[in-house]
């Protein structure tokens, strides 16, 4: 569900969601979230809207705080130089 502080914008094309998607990586597995309730049950890269006054990591980490609950955050180092700006 959308939070009043996502970035979200209405253009003349329609919504633009801000968007922050996670790869964790330890070199030979990746970490993926799971969604039993859509069709297929199917893996997923952690992600989701960015807030406003947040950073790219701030957000990142948030959102694998949410998906992943049990996971040691303390652990996880961000890549800046790994950041990429995906425009559909």
């Amino acid at each position: 569900m959308a939070d009043s502080m996502d970035c979200t914008f209405l253009t003349e094309q329609g919504k633009f969601n801000f968007r922050v998607g996670v790869i964790i990586s330890n070199g030979t597995s990746m970490l993926m979230a799971r969604n039993p309730i859509l069709p297929g049950a199917s893996y997923y890269s952690v992600g989701g809207r960015v807030r406003f006054g947040e950073s790219l990591a701030e957000a990142a980490l948030r959102e694998v705080k949410e998906e992943h609950h049990q996971l040691d955050t303390a652990s996880i180092s961000f890549n800046p130089s790994a950041v990429s700006i995906v425009v559909p």
